[in-house]
């Protein structure tokens, strides 16, 4: 691999992958031109959620026990503001003048996933690593995978993940984070995991609610990961980086926070009001 392209490429991650893959333009504006993009709402919110899981499991690799719930509670909130306070929160123009209501809703939603976290789903959990970052070098790449396990047993990984709403059917089966985290797994323990997300969502009837989406993956999917990381390699050294697919969700002044400068977005959808709803 040439020189310029390891400078902005140094490793793989399910993150830049898959952030490739939805549009390539955004990944070189973030990537390789450095624009920050603050974090959405959403997003504080699973780090305010992961926050609570690092508290509790890190001790308990130890322990055995769990902390107490307001523990995790208190993690929860400790880390959503923290995130809000480093690096700013994105939303639209519309959303500025609610941002102190939305921000403070969005809080107790982490400290709400957090509490049913501590019921649901951490007492049937005795973690051996926690937040562990692992390196893999596939010999079909000119680079190594790294990725960071959230919370891995004697034979299971879990990966937490936050939504707004329950997930759909079969997601599990579709992301790329079981494919590189299997493989991290077995390259580090030798032996294959059970692969599962740990999924809160909210729930206007029940509050939050925890639904563990178990899944698995075979070598043929780990070969078909790296064949398309080594197109993304290719396209990133002949400088190719086209928009993404029109009309998809996260190319919208909603769900992406370089929007507004693109230069795949004609000015003429820069000025529809009507363009805050779309994507929803």
């Amino acid at each position: 691999m040439d020189a310029a392209t390891l400078e902005v490429l140094r490793h793989l991650s399910p993150s830049s992958y898959d952030q490739f893959i939805r549009c390539p333009a955004q990944w070189a504006l973030v990537r390789i031109e450095g624009i920050k993009i603050p974090p959405a709402i959403a997003m504080l919110v699973g780090k305010g959620m992961h926050g609570a899981a690092e508290v509790n499991f890190k001790q308990k690799i130890v322990s055995g026990v769990d902390v107490p719930i307001e523990v995790m509670k208190e993690a929860a909130a400790t880390k959503y503001r923290e995130g809000a306070e480093e690096a700013g929160v994105q939303c639209s123009r519309e959303e500025l003048s609610e941002l102190p209501r939305l921000l403070g809703e969005g809080k107790d939603r982490a400290v709400r996933f957090a509490e049913c976290m501590a019921k649901e789903a951490a007492p049937g959990i005795q973690p051996i690593a926690v937040e562990r970052r692992i390196t893999i070098q596939d010999p079909s790449l000119p680079i190594p995978w790294v990725g960071v396990l959230d919370v891995a047993t004697d034979n299971a990984l879990v990966d937490w993940k936050s939504a707004g709403k329950k997930w759909p059917e079969g997601r599990e089966h579709r992301e790329t984070q079981p494919t590189v985290y299997d493989a991290l797994y077995r390259f580090e323990y030798g032996i294959s995991p059970a692969l599962g997300f740990g999924v809160f969502s909210d729930s206007t009837k029940a509050g939050a609610l925890y639904d563990y989406r178990g899944t698995t993956r075979t070598p043929g999917d780990w070969e078909t990961l790296c064949r398309g990381a080594d197109t993304m390699i290719r396209m990133i050294q002949a400088g190719l980086f086209p928009p993404a697919v029109p009309g998809s969700w996260w190319c919208t002044p909603k769900f992406c926070g370089l929007w507004s400068i693109c230069r795949y977005i004609p000015e003429r959808l820069r000025r529809l009001p009507n363009m805050k709803g779309q994507g929803e």
